[in-house]
Formats: structure tokens, C-alpha cells, sequence
């Protein structure tokens, strides 16, 4: 459900409380009477106000996930309920070693949540040139496949090894090398490392599920008990 509908379910309740209770909530004279009216309906309906505002601010972070992905590369159902963002590092060793339970996790939950991925360079120069290099080849609709490869050539991070794996996949070199250079993406890798700080990563791995901060190379059982609990609970959006 979207956030504004939650709204929505707040004043009908209090509009079928008013009436109910005598008060014209439109009434331009009875401004002391609609407070009052107010104050009476929260009163009476605790629940109905907590579950209310539950449901907005979850509505709200599922959506909030939603934008922080759009552009980004991404598999998955694209009206997800449940969005799991991967921050990560090429030459951290701990991101290369949660590649293999990613995987895993993408094929068996691949109809039912939306999975990105997002650069955060944090120990290097280096980390910083390879996320250039995958964002380079991601404008070009390649980037599952060059940050597989990359992955598995992490002991051999240089330019050399860029260039080599952008031939081995097919990219338009010219362009490849004018998008490593841009600003533009230079600023989208500093945008996704600051939400990652902002949303309390301090080191990599670090994921972001439906807001929720995840860290470190947890083992694939803990993931998916995650994944579950937030298909259950934003099951009714």
C-alpha cells in the first residue's frame, strides 16, 4: 500500500468517528470541536493509530529502497516488496568471499526480491578505480558479468586487468574509457558510499534490506532468515 493511502485510512477512521459522534468536522465554527474530536478518536483507537503508522513508515522505507536502487544495476522483480542492497569493495577479501552465498541467495529468491548492488571503495585508490571500471561497463548493460569477472580476478586489480576484461566482454572501449573518466560517475560512487555511512556501514561488506543495515559476510542461513522475516512483515503492503 502506498504511504499516502495509510494517510488515507487515518482520516476516513476519524471522519466515520466524528460523524458518529455528532461533530461536523467541516464546520467552520466548531474548531474547538474537531480538536476535541481528534484528541477523543486517538484516545479511543491507540491500536488502530500504531498500526497505522507502522504501516507508513514501512510503506515509506520500501519505497525509499526502491528510489535508492533506480539506475543501479539490479535482478529481481522490479515491484519487490523486499529490496536487499549489497555494498561492497573489490579488494575487500570478506566481499569477495560472500559472492558465492549472494548467488545463491538471487536464484532462490529471484521472484520475489530485488537485489542490487552498489559501490563502496573504501580501503584504496585501487577499490576506487575497479568501481569505476564496473560502473563503466554497467552503462553499457554489462555489469553482472564484468563484476563476476572481476571478483574472480581480485588478486589481479590494475588497469591492465580493466582493459583486458572489458575486451573479454564485448565493450565499446572508447566509451569505456571516456565513463571511467567522467564525473558523473565519480559522483554516483561518492553518493552510494555516503548512504552506506549514513545508514551506519562503516566497513565491507555492508547491505541494506528494506532500510535495515546489515554487516559483514554473514553466513547464507542468516540472510535468509532476514529475507523471510521481511517477506512476512511487508507481506500486506
Amino acid at each position: 500500500m502506498k504511504a499516502w493511502l495509510w494517510s488515507a485510512v487515518v482520516l476516513g477512521g476519524l471522519g466515520a468517528f466524528a460523524l458518529t459522534q455528532g461533530a461536523p468536522v467541516t464546520s467552520a465554527h466548531a474548531e474547538t470541536d474537531i480538536e476535541k474530536t481528534i484528541e477523543s478518536f486517538i484516545k479511543n483507537n491507540p491500536k488502530l493509530i500504531a498500526d497505522t503508522l507502522d504501516g507508513y513508515l514501512m510503506s515509506k522505507r520500501l519505497d525509499d529502497a526502491h528510489a535508492a536502487v533506480k539506475g543501479d544495476p539490479t535482478i529481481g522483480p522490479k515491484d519487490a516488496k523486499v529490496v536487499m542492497i549489497e555494498f561492497g569493495d573489490y579488494r575487500c577479501g570478506y566481499c569477495r568471499r560472500v559472492q558465492d552465498t549472494l548467488a545463491e541467495l538471487r536464484e532462490e529468491y529471484k521472484d520475489r526480491v530485488l537485489f542490487s548492488y552498489k559501490a563502496f571503495p573504501i580501503l584504496s585508490e585501487e577499490s576506487f578505480s575497479a568501481a569505476l571500471a564496473v560502473s563503466a561497463a554497467h552503462k553499457q548493460g554489462k555489469f553482472w558479468e564484468y563484476n563476476g569477472k572481476v571478483w574472480d580476478n581480485q588478486s589481479r586489480l590494475s588497469e591492465d586487468l580493466y582493459v583486458e576484461l572489458a575486451e573479454e566482454v564485448g565493450l565499446d572501449m572508447d566509451k569505456f574509457n571516456k565513463d571511467r573518466e567522467s564525473d558523473a560517475l565519480k559522483e554516483m560512487i561518492g553518493a552510494s558510499s555516503e548512504l552506506a555511512q549514513k545508514n551506519g556501514g562503516s566497513g565491507t561488506p555492508f547491505f541494506l534490506i528494506n532500510g535495515k543495515g546489515v554487516s559483514g559476510a554473514q553466513p547464507v542461513e542468516a540472510f535468509k532468515a532476514t529475507l523471510d522475516d521481511m517477506l512476512e512483515t511487508y507481506s500486506a503492503l
